[in-house]
């Protein structure tokens, strides 16, 4: 009588060994294919949002909006003033790597922590003043300075020099943030002040800048911005400093290596000692 031969323990073993390893080196890259694959999306988000301030810029001479409440509401919000332009999906606004807000709709914490997490709104500073209740939430931003306000402190429309490096929407933990308060100068230190660890969700006691609400580990030590000239690019973490964000901002601050006379040792320790050093080894500019 024949009998069939079947997998001995020891081959059986060889064999799970054998997956188990497979397995060990397959799921960390398909999960950074994965990050990868959310990162490009994030990308076409923005690019699919400079044909809207496009189209905005155009059909208003080129200008920005004011920035300015009207009837005590942000009609005037980037959020509202592009409305017109897509089909009022909040996930639109949102980055694929944060797309959950950090309050549901009852103002409720959903949880989730910062940096994947989407801002979110409600209340009548939002919502009153005759426009009907609404919740909206996304997880891109603009500097404050993105308006038209007649002054030179701001940007008021998209015909300037250097476009390429001005930044008009990116990651950002809230709808907006104002890098230099209202007295500020170009060059104080406090206005150009990094998050002290990575995630940190706070505005500097200061009051100058805003940068921790930019400056968002989303996409391993990168960030997505869409620029005045339409562009679109994945920007290192410590490059934000050099992005010219407002007229007078100074893109050779303390924290560039054009700031510390190009001295890679005191640009690098200046990272290293700045809160717990989270930044530190990420690529200077």
């Amino acid at each position: 009588m024949n009998r069939q031969k079947g997998f001995t323990l020891m081959e059986l073993l060889i064999v799970i060994a054998i997956i188990a390893l497979l397995m060990a080196i397959l799921v960390p890259a398909l999960s950074k294919a994965r990050k990868q694959a959310r990162t490009v999306a994030g990308l076409a988000n923005l690019r699919q949002f400079g044909l809207m301030w496009q189209m905005y810029t155009g059909d208003n001479n080129s200008y920005f909006m004011t920035g300015r409440k009207i009837s005590g509401v942000d009609e005037s919000c980037w959020v509202y003033v592009l409305q017109d332009y897509h089909d009022k999906d909040d996930k639109a606004r949102c980055c694929p790597e944060a797309s959950t807000p950090f309050t549901d709709k009852k103002g409720s914490s959903t949880g989730v922590r910062n940096p994947f997490g989407a801002w979110g709104m409600i209340g009548p500073w939002w919502t009153g003043g005759g426009i009907k209740d609404a919740y909206y939430y996304g997880g891109y931003g603009i500097e404050d300075h993105l308006k038209n306000s007649g002054s030179k402190a701001n940007w008021n429309h998209c015909n300037h020099s250097g476009v390429d490096n001005i930044p008009v929407l990116l990651d950002c933990f809230f709808v907006s943030g104002v890098l230099q308060g209202s007295g500020s100068k170009p060059g104080i230190e406090a206005a150009y002040e990094p998050p002290y660890y990575d995630g940190e969700y706070r505005d500097p006691p200061s009051g100058l800048g805003q940068m921790t609400r930019f400056c968002l580990n989303r996409h391993d030590g990168h960030t997505n911005v869409l620029f005045m000239d339409w562009s679109v690019r994945s920007v290192g973490l410590k490059e934000l400093w050099t992005l010219k964000w407002l007229p007078g901002w100074d893109t050779e601050n303390i924290w560039t290596l054009a700031g510390n006379g190009g001295d890679y040792r005191a640009t690098y320790d200046r990272w290293a000692n700045c809160g717990n050093g989270w930044m530190k080894n990420f690529k200077l500019y």
